[in-house]
């Protein structure tokens, strides 16, 4: 478009600017304000543009699902958002010879560094019909970076050369077509998704990755790898077709009486990269989901009073593993040591690979996680990308799993507060234990709801003395599904949702 003269860009000024609108790209309704020009150095800039209009002559992808829907076909709402494209110089020419590389898409989903994974069978979608490619070398992403991503060389480590390569992702191997991505399905198959020329995570979009900055992935280091100062922060992006407007706050340090540690104390965090979901040995019998992922970069994520960054911890379950979670809820808040990797063991959760005497016929399920990072000023980012993990239900159909009367488990150390733990296990078939912590003594009720809110059963209604309490649930006589449980002690009331599995 600019190459053209159909559009000019509007450049950001920092030192007295710092809100910015940004009409859609593709509405053309005017030659000015629908590309907006982030200066670097010299003539290397951002240049970002509004996709959120983009209709089937605005092709914003040729990989990912496009070769399943047909590579001339409209995609929908894949791969709308704001595009972020690193200029080496606004002096924007055809691509030829030595100048090929002149622009680097920054995309959303983060800069990786890939690795080879064997070959496999490549089935691909070309001139109207599919065909069998032979075995070709697999690659998958490995590593996160937090350095400039070496688009500008083909040789560097995280730059994606086409040639004799598939770009693979996690999800479901279909053949050809080429495959459902991961977040669709359980299965966790590599299929070929040619990432190398644009998939739908490359678009930034509220509530999926908001920052730009010195220390996200990607990031807006210049080409020679050195800190630009710039922070752009996507906060909103509302209205659709021709009326959607993205609003951005830019800044630069040195600029406009800003510094690093004032914008920093603006800004939200960026999204914590890097998530892998392992298995981690509790017991010779027992494994439990080990989360890990990459610090964030931001020196305001640092507690200088304990060293420590913290983190939000979420979780998603489903009923089996032909169900994809969807329902995050907040598990854990964490404070982690900065020079320590951070990790965390899901302690609640049987994962896959354990077994014991005892633990009878079992069922898979599927475990998502997913992470947000929390600042100093208690700032948090938008959550990271999940991972999955598979968790076990001991015990599927045990006819000796029977409801029971709520037990006394302890009264030498009085809790301190009220509290009601979650369920253990969850999912769970048929029974599982609810335990609660009383202060004080108190008129106790502890009730099971299903998930349209109506009471299905009561497992306790009495008053009980200070100390921790467990009770039994049976689902024997319950369908499966959602199930919530609420407790009622005195002035405190807590509700909490467990999942039946049959």
């Amino acid at each position: 478009m600019i190459l053209l003269n159909y559009q000019n860009a509007d450049t950001v000024i920092f030192a007295t600017q710092n809100n910015y609108y940004l009409a859609d790209y593709s509405a053309r309704s005017s030659t000015n304000g629908e590309i907006l020009r982030v200066p670097i150095q010299g003539e290397e800039c951002f240049l970002i543009t509004n996709r959120s209009n983009a209709s089937k002559w605005d092709k914003i992808m040729l990989g990912d699902s496009i070769q399943t829907i047909g590579p001339y076909d409209y995609t929908g709402d894949y791969g709308k958002g704001i595009y972020i494209n690193h200029i080496k110089s606004t002096g924007i020419f055809f691509p030829n010879g030595n100048n090929f590389h002149v622009q680097d898409l920054e995309c959303a989903d983060g800069v990786w560094h890939w690795s080879y994974k064997g070959q496999k069978q490549r089935y691909a979608w070309d001139a109207g019909y599919c065909f069998d490619g032979g075995l070709w070398n697999y690659y998958l992403r490995d590593s996160v970076s937090y350095d400039n991503d070496g688009g500008w060389n083909l040789n560097s480590a995280d730059a994606r050369s086409y040639s004799y390569t598939i770009w693979a992702g996690i999800g479901k191997n279909d053949g050809c077509p080429m495959g459902t991505d991961r977040v669709f399905t359980n299965s966790e198959e590599i299929y070929a998704n040619e990432e190398v020329l644009g998939d739908r995570y490359d678009a930034w979009n509220v509530g999926y990755n908001e920052i730009f900055s010195p220390y996200s992935s990607p990031n807006t280091k210049t080409m020679s790898n050195s800190s630009s100062g710039i922070y752009i922060w996507l906060y909103s992006n509302s209205g659709s077709g021709p009326t959607s407007s993205a609003a951005f706050k830019i800044y630069k340090a040195g600029e406009g009486g800003y510094t690093d540690s004032s914008i920093l104390q603006i800004t939200p965090p960026s999204r914590p990269m890097g998530l892998v979901v392992e298995y981690h040995l509790e017991t010779e019998n027992i494994m439990r989901p080990l989360l890990t992922w990459n610090h964030n970069m931001e020196p305001d994520m640092l507690n200088t009073s304990n060293n420590k960054k913290k983190y939000k911890i979420w979780r998603a379950t489903s009923t089996g593993m032909s169900v994809v979670p969807t329902d995050y809820t907040l598990l854990n808040t964490v404070e982690i040591n900065s020079g320590t990797a951070p990790s965390y063991i899901d302690t609640t959760i049987y994962a896959v690979g354990s077994g014991w005497p005892g633990i009878g016929n079992t069922a898979e399920y599927p475990v998502r996680y997913k992470i947000q990072a929390v600042d100093k000023y208690q700032d948090t980012s938008v959550r990271s990308d999940f991972d999955m993990g598979i968790g076990l239900i001991p015990n599927v159909g045990c006819p000796l799993c029977t409801e029971g009367p709520d037990s006394f488990i302890s009264d030498t150390e009085i809790p301190k507060e009220f509290k009601l733990y979650s369920n253990y296990p969850n999912p769970f078939n048929p029974s599982t234990n609810i335990k609660f912590d009383l202060p004080k003594d108190v008129q106790v009720s502890i009730k099971i709801y299903d998930i349209v809110g109506r009471e299905v059963k009561t497992l306790v209604n009495e008053f009980k003395t200070a100390g921790r309490y467990s009770v039994t649930f049976s689902g024997s006589d319950f369908a499966s599904g959602v199930y919530y449980y609420s407790i009622k002690a005195g002035e405190f009331e807590q509700v909490r949702k467990m999942i039946l599995l049959k």
